[in-house]
């Protein structure tokens, strides 16, 4: 007999590519093996040219995703080229078709396409877009959301992150179908969509629902998303909540902290929702006689932020921006480090870098928002910091310089557990029976 073979669908991948999802992917396609379950990649691609290829034991096949033009990305219409997608994935012998992404490269007519020709689907939500089309779960980008899509609530929410003027949004929040219909008349533009932000927001929502008409489960990876999901009327007999695993195996330090500075260390991405200049900050409020360092291991991102960023920091040799590190290199930059910042100012569904520290027995700083709240225990194995409170940070870092010594960091949750569970799944959708999808319970 075969093995059960899966397609597991994403809008990116390696190598160009290395965030969470894709991550999680490839350490998911791994373990599965010992399950006996084959796993083949199938990406979106932006270079226009279909390609195969190995990586990591497993098969991987790119197809293009054309560039587009702005209304059949605001109308959500399936990409050109839609064809070689779907004719790839029905030339398969799949068991399961398996997504992980929501864009337009890899979203609603991908997930309808495998459901139409029969295969079981799942639909693994890794990031908050699907339910925020502001991408972040913060209201008005200030507080956490409790990630309901309200047509005004979010038409107002989301109009002002774009540019569109507090009053207007305002207007728009209390008018929907008004702004809707001047949009309609105004020809194709900026002004027309934003217009039509109400009309974007309520068809943001019909998306979310016909994704739990096609999708046999939907997978939620951390508690907040679940909830979420949930409160937007994802039946619970489709949902569940698998929670991310460290893609690294658990290896503690081989020595004792060696004497010299205090070594809070970041590794993330440039983007200003990872809260780079939170943690910059907050080291520069610190008297010269606290002796600590931070060390920057930056991904590319927004370069204009990066500037700034570098600038604030500019005349504090306790400030290292040391440059990324390659994906077999996390460990170790985690074993130089006391404890791993992670001061993000939106709703994280890991992020995956706070499992890796725990894997290495590193303590978090982190914010007290999203995943980051979900993993790190008060005084156990790191702390949690009010994410908008300035001055809650300097506080954190002094006593983490205290209390690391201290701590036994426990070996997280593993992508091995991931498996199992993912496993188990995968075998109720092909052989059913009776079995109860618990809220975070078994899927935990």
């Amino acid at each position: 007999m075969r093995p059960l073979t899966v397609v597991h669908s994403l809008g990116w991948y390696f190598p160009e590519a290395s965030g969470g999802t894709e991550v999680y992917v490839d350490g998911l396609a791994r373990a599965l093996a010992a399950h006996g379950i084959r796993s083949e990649i199938l990406a979106a691609s932006a270079s226009g040219a279909p390609a195969t290829y190995d990586w990591n034991g497993s098969v991987v096949h790119r197809f293009p995703v054309p560039d587009a033009a702005r209304a059949d990305v605001v109308e959500r219409r399936a990409h050109a080229r839609f064809d070689e997608f779907a004719g790839w994935l029905e030339s398969r012998e799949a068991d399961i078709y398996h997504q992980h992404s929501w864009t337009r490269g890899c979203g609603l007519p991908h997930l309808r396409w495998a459901k139409a020709i029969g295969l079981p689907t799942v639909l693994t939500v890794h990031v908050p877009s699907p339910v925020c089309v502001r991408g972040t779960m913060m209201l008005r980008g200030q507080e956490a959301c409790d990630g309901v899509i309200d047509v005004a609530r979010c038409t107002e929410c989301w109009g002002t992150l774009r540019g569109v003027p507090a009053d207007l949004a305002a207007w728009q929040a209390r008018n929907p179908d008004l702004s809707n219909r001047m949009g309609a008349m105004v020809p194709d533009s900026r002004l027309r969509t934003a217009l039509r932000t109400p009309a974007l927001v309520a068809g943001h929502r019909a998306e979310l629902l016909a994704a739990a008409q096609e999708a046999d489960r939907v997978v939620a990876v951390c508690g907040w998303l679940y909830d979420a999901l949930a409160a937007n009327g994802i039946p619970p007999a489709k949902l569940a909540c698998c929670r991310q695993g460290a893609p690294i195996a658990p290896a503690r330090r081989a020595s004792a902290r060696q004497a010299g500075p205090f070594r809070i260390g970041f590794l993330g991405r440039w983007d200003p929702a990872k809260g780079i200049h939170v943690i910059v900050d907050a080291v520069r409020r610190l008297p010269p006689a606290h002796d600590l360092e931070l060390v920057v291991h930056a991904l590319p991102g927004v370069d204009a932020y990066e500037q700034d960023v570098r600038r604030a920091a500019a005349g504090d040799p306790r400030i290292v921006f040391a440059g990324p590190v390659p994906r077999d290199g996390i460990a170790a930059a985690l074993h130089g480090i006391d404890a791993l910042a992670v001061p993000s100012i939106c709703l994280e569904t890991g992020p995956m870098v706070v499992l890796e520290a725990f894997a290495a027995g590193v303590p978090v700083i982190g914010s007290n928002l999203g995943g980051i709240a979900e993993l790190v225990q008060e005084g156990q194995n790191g702390w949690l910091v009010p994410h908008a409170d300035a001055d809650a940070w300097p506080r954190a870092l002094v006593r983490a310089m205290a209390e690391a010594p201290a701590l036994h960091v426990a070996p997280p949750r593993t992508v091995a557990d991931v498996a199992a569970e993912t496993s188990a799944l995968y075998r109720e959708l092909c052989e059913p029976a009776p079995a109860a999808v618990e809220r975070c319970g078994s899927w935990s």
